[in-house]
């Protein structure tokens, strides 16, 4: 069976953090004017009014970042959209340091600056393939040396904590903890 072709990576927001969403908004549409991402961005859509939404989102051609407030837990989202012809460790890695990339621009001082902190000890995938990647045990175990490598990859060795979301009404999601913490 294919693997997954389009990995979401969220990063949180650290809790002390107070994220301005509407700076956001402004922050998104001068990357677009500046071409700040290595990706074509188009427009930014606010959706800050949908309790535990999508927030502030900057579409791209390949992919979708967004300031994400899904499940009271605001983050960094990075939302591949386009197929990546790479093995699933690759694209994790990749979508890891993409969405570290946003988060630093986040962080500058042209752009959120101090009021933007990461929480450095965990992290989010998303499988948004329900076909290819059911949530389910079977392809969790299937995923997750994958996931693993990826990780390795980004962050090197140490140890890292899986947890799936049980509910197989939702996307595979699966959160990381990272013991040891990661730079951003």
């Amino acid at each position: 069976m294919p693997g997954p072709q389009h990995l979401n990576v969220k990063l949180f927001v650290a809790p002390a953090a107070t994220i301005d969403l509407e700076q956001t908004i402004n922050v998104f549409h001068s990357w677009i004017q500046e071409r700040r991402l290595d990706d074509l961005l188009i427009d930014v859509a606010d959706y800050r009014h949908v309790p535990s939404g999508p927030g502030v989102i900057l579409i791209g051609h390949n992919a979708q970042y967004s300031l994400d407030l899904a499940d009271g837990e605001p983050g960094v989202l990075y939302n591949r959209k386009t197929v990546v012809e790479a093995p699933l460790a690759e694209q994790t890695e990749q979508a890891i340091r993409t969405n570290l990339t946003v988060c630093r621009l986040l962080a500058g001082k042209d752009a959120l600056g101090d009021n933007f902190q990461l929480a450095t000890d965990r992290l989010q995938f998303i499988v948004n393939d329900r076909l290819l990647a059911p949530n389910d045990p079977a392809t969790f175990e299937r995923l997750k040396p994958a996931f693993t490598e990826g990780l390795v990859r980004a962050f090197g060795e140490q140890a890292y904590e899986f947890t799936r979301s049980s509910d197989p009404r939702k996307r595979l999601t699966v959160t990381v903890v990272l013991p040891s913490g990661f730079t951003p």
